[in-house]
C-alpha cells in the first residue's frame, strides 16, 4: 500500500517524491525512467499530474533534458528530507521488530574461509538471538540477490571484467587473489622453474567448479588449444587428493587454497605463478545494497568477520 499525504492542499505519494528526486539527479526523464524501472511515458505522466496538483512547474524540458526550476529545487529538497525520514522510520521499525531475534542472510562465493567459521561461532555464542543463514552461490547470483535485497550481505571474488555488475552496490575491498598452478611436490613438473603452455597442454587437470576457473579454461582453449580436464568437482578435498596422487594438476585461487574451510594440511603440494599465461587478478570483498541500512548488531557481526580476514591477510 502506498503512502499518501497532503502538501499544500495537493495529494502526493512517496513514488512521486522518488521520481522528482531521480529526475533532478540525472537531469533526464529518459535516464530517470531507466533507473526507476518504469516507462518514460508513465514517468512523464506522473510528473505532469504532480505539477498540476501543486500548481508549480518543477522541471523545464527541452532537447537537452530536464532542468529543475527554482521552485522545483525547493520541492526536491523537501522530497529528499521526506524520503530520508521514511527510510529512518522503516529502519527504526525493523529494529523494534527484530529486537528479540535478528535474521541475517550472508552470501559467499566459494570463499568461506576457515577464520569466518571461528568468528561466526564466537559471535553467535555472545549473541544467541542472531540467526545467520549462509548461502553459497556464484558471484553473479550473489550480486543480483544483494541488489534485490534477498541477501543482506555478500562476500565475493570479482575481476575487472565484471566490475560493471557492481554499479548499484557498495563494494568494500578486502584482499587480492590470483590463480596459481598447484601440484604434488613429486609431480614431474615440480622441478621446473617456470611452467610453459606446452607443459599445461600435456597434463591432466582436476578442477574445482568455479565460474572464474571456467573463464580460465575458455581463455586458454581459445588462445592455445584444448586442455585435458579429467575431473570437475565441487569437492575441494577430492581436488587435493587427486593432486597428491600425482594424477593431475590444478588451477586454484591462492585464497581458496591457503584458507580453506576444512583446514586441510597441504605441505606436500606446491604452486607456480601463472601470470605470464593468464594475467587476470581478482579482488575479494563485501558487497551491500546502499538502500539496506544496517543495525548495530549487524555492523558488529561484519566487524567480527573482518577481524578474521585480517588473520587471512597476514
Amino acid at each position: 500500500m502506498g503512502v499518501n499525504f497532503l502538501w499544500g492542499g495537493a495529494e502526493m505519494n512517496l513514488d512521486q517524491l522518488r521520481y522528482i528526486v531521480e529526475i533532478a539527479k540525472t537531469g533526464s526523464i529518459s535516464k530517470a525512467s531507466k533507473n526507476l524501472y518504469i516507462s518514460q511515458s508513465a514517468l512523464s505522466q506522473s510528473i505532469d499530474q504532480l505539477e498540476e496538483e501543486v500548481n508549480l512547474k518543477l522541471f523545464v524540458r527541452d532537447t537537452n533534458g530536464s532542468r529543475t526550476t527554482i521552485e522545483g529545487l525547493r520541492i526536491v529538497d523537501h522530497a529528499q528530507s521526506v524520503l530520508k525520514a521514511m527510510s529512518n522510520l522503516k529502519a527504526e521499525a525493523r529494529q523494534l521488530q527484530d529486537e528479540k531475534f535478528l535474521s541475517f542472510k550472508l552470501g559467499v562465493s566459494n570463499e568461506l574461509f576457515a577464520p569466518f567459521a571461528y568468528e561466526i561461532n564466537q559471535f553467535q555464542k555472545k549473541n544467541p538471538n542472531f540467526l545467520l543463514s549462509i548461502v553459497e552461490e556464484n558471484t553473479k547470483d550473489i550480486i543480483q540477490a544483494v541488489e534485490d535485497q534477498e541477501l543482506d550481505l555478500g562476500f565475493i571474488v570479482i575481476n575487472q571484467a565484471h566490475y560493471a555488475l557492481l554499479q548499484n552496490l557498495k563494494f568494500t575491498y578486502c584482499l587480492p587473489a590470483q590463480f596459481r598452478l598447484y601440484m604434488s611436490k613429486d609431480h614431474p613438473l615440480a622441478k621446473k622453474k617456470e611452467i610453459s603452455i606446452a607443459d599445461l597442454k600435456a597434463q591432466k587437470f582436476v578442477l574445482f567448479k568455479d565460474e572464474y576457473i571456467d573463464d580460465f579454461v575458455k581463455f586458454f582453449e581459445m588462445k592455445y588449444g584444448s586442455l585435458k580436464v579429467s575431473i570437475r568437482t565441487t569437492a575441494f578435498k577430492l581436488v587435493l587428493d587427486t593432486l597428491r596422487n600425482n594424477q593431475s594438476i590444478s588451477v586454484i585461487r591462492d585464497t581458496q587454497f591457503n584458507n580453506n574451510l576444512n583446514r586441510i594440511v597441504m605441505d606436500d603440494l606446491l604452486s607456480f605463478d601463472l601470470s605470464h599465461i593468464y594475467p587476470d587478478h581478482f579482488a575479494l570483498g563485501w558487497i551491500s545494497n546502499p538502500k539496506r541500512k544496517f543495525m548495530q548488531l549487524e555492523n558488529e557481526f561484519v566487524e567480527a568477520l573482518n577481524q578474521g580476514l585480517k588473520r587471512v591477510g597476514k
